[in-house]
């Protein structure tokens, strides 16, 4: 342990050299690497957690700069993968200890691979289908996690252990109203995101270091505009199919390759056929012959035909902006590639 990089962390009485130890050992998954993703791998960098896997499966826009850390105009030019460019920043910030990002949109086989292996999982997600996905893993792996969530000026945080606390899905499968408060659609202030993620980040700390201890299982909401905090106890659900049943609808339910159209984003997400660089380069030599300009990076190709900007992902998904439904954007791809 440095001396001086950990030593104000240390003072804490309720840390400790001994804290310290723990949180230098600690391996976390960080799914999310937008608003929340980025505020909370920069604390945990900053603390010494030992180990962090940054998972997302988008690149950095220029709206992102007004809530997300880290990111730079010259991110958004290139248009990096977030994953990628926060492992980049990280790195200079803490060089001591294992930064990986992970440019993928995570499906339900991948999920139960990253979880094993981390300590705890942190969620940073913006959407439920990913958060249950985390909620059914986690029970099956039995590692802690914590739920957080911001829209407006409210944000939530639940801390979740398996077989011992209610699950998401015991709190939040009958509310239908949650999934629709989305950045996307409502916007999200500013100071709202540090807020809770400082939350969340401090009830992590808490759970790698108390361990079995801790005890502070409640649903935490904060109005970052009215400066309120409010708690409330957990209940299970006696017939929980994730929990109780242990069933794993989400974990079971079929992968489906077909397009989906992005929350408020005017934008189509689709898979092709493109699973490697390979097919990834033969792509850009398609574009050449056809006299239609890209930029690419490591992960990424991006161009625009017919105005209508395409992002491509190295994983194979493909984006199209500007159009309002999936069949404008199945017809503006067949009409280029076929």
């Amino acid at each position: 342990m440095s001396a001086d990089r950990y030593s104000r962390h240390v003072l804490v009485p309720s840390i400790g050299k001994e804290g310290q130890r723990k949180l230098q050992h600690a391996s976390i998954l960080i799914i999310g690497g937008g608003a929340l993703g980025s505020h909370t791998a920069e604390m945990c960098a900053r603390m010494g957690i030992a180990s962090m896997t940054i998972i997302d499966r988008d690149y950095v826009e220029l709206s992102n700069l007004q809530r997300q850390t880290l990111f730079t105009e010259q991110d958004v030019a290139q248009k990096e993968a977030k994953a990628f460019a926060l492992e980049k920043h990280l790195k200079k910030i803490n060089s001591t200890i294992d930064i990986k990002g992970v440019v993928t949109d995570l499906t339900k086989d991948e999920m139960g691979h990253y979880v094993a292996d981390a300590d705890l999982v942190l969620d940073c997600t913006d959407n439920f289908d990913i958060r249950f996905l985390i909620n059914e893993a986690c029970i099956l792996h039995e590692k802690k996690w914590i739920y957080a969530s911001c829209a407006g000026t409210y944000g939530n945080i639940v801390p979740i252990q398996p077989e011992v606390t209610p699950c998401l899905d015991c709190l939040l499968s009958d509310t239908p109203f949650l999934n629709g408060a989305s950045c996307d659609l409502i916007g999200v202030q500013t100071t709202l995101v540090p807020f809770i993620t400082s939350i969340q980040c401090s009830i992590m700390v808490r759970m790698l270091i108390e361990e079995e201890d801790f005890d502070d299982y409640y649903f935490y909401q904060v109005d970052s505009w009215k400066l309120e905090m409010n708690k409330f106890n957990l209940s299970r659900k006696e017939n929980c199919p994730s929990c109780v049943k242990k069933e794993y609808n989400y974990l079971h339910k079929p992968f489906s390759e077909e397009a989906m159209q992005l929350c408020g984003r005017d934008t189509v997400q689709f898979r092709t056929t493109i699973q490697n660089g390979t097919d990834f380069h033969q792509v850009a030599d398609y574009l050449e012959q056809h006299a239609i300009p890209y930029k690419s990076n490591a992960f990424i190709l991006s161009f625009t035909y017919e105005n209508h900007p395409f992002t491509l992902f190295k994983d194979g998904r493909m984006l199209i902006h500007k159009v309002d439904s999936k069949e404008a954007a199945k017809k503006i791809y067949y009409q280029l590639f076929q």
